[in-house]
């Protein structure tokens, strides 16, 4: 969250456009782990 706080207030366009960057790759993974830990708990759920 501190990183979205520093891209909101950053004085520098060129400093928020960097940790708007980040903020997305970050978003990105998380995404991506939700998705796998979603796929492997509705795998568990189904009958063998």
């Amino acid at each position: 969250m501190s990183l979205g706080i520093a891209c909101l207030i950053a004085d520098d366009v060129a400093r928020a456009h960097e940790l708007a960057r980040r903020l997305d790759q970050l978003n990105r993974e998380r995404r991506s782990i939700e998705a796998g830990m979603q796929a492997q708990a509705l795998s568990a759920l189904r009958p063998p």
